[in-house]
């Protein structure tokens, strides 16, 4: 019955009239989201090795993927971030230069766009 539900949203391509006309209950119509938390309980901590740095967070309600970021500089608006992005809320960054100040954060993705950074925080690399 899913894969049913499944195609005939594919066949009405978005357009409500078509998909109520199924005979299907729609569920939602997708124009309301909830707004998400940020990311908390934000840590940031040496990994296993030399040049590695874990970063973790407590996972977000509604949040689909984290953005896990670091910058070698101190932020600010023009800030090029190195990101790695998965459904994990912990990430060990690696090769990074020992003894360099590291600056991270997290951000948690939700639906429609919505993405939510944690607080900046910085740890040197050992």
């Amino acid at each position: 019955m899913r894969l049913l539900a499944i195609n005939i949203e594919g066949l009405a391509q978005g357009n409500q009239a078509k998909m109520v006309s199924s005979g299907f209950e729609v569920a939602a119509n997708g124009d309301s989201v909830p707004a998400m938390g940020p990311p908390t309980n934000f840590k940031v901590s040496d990994g296993l090795n030399a040049g590695e740095i874990k970063t973790s967070v407590k996972g977000v309600d509604r949040a689909m993927m984290y953005s896990q970021e670091y910058a070698l500089a101190l932020p600010d608006a023009d800030t090029s971030w190195t990101t790695w992005v998965s459904s994990s809320v912990t990430y060990v960054f690696t090769e990074l230069p020992s003894g360099t100040r590291v600056y991270a954060r997290v951000g948690a993705i939700g639906r429609k766009e919505q993405l939510v950074y944690s607080d900046i925080l910085s740890r040197i690399v050992q």
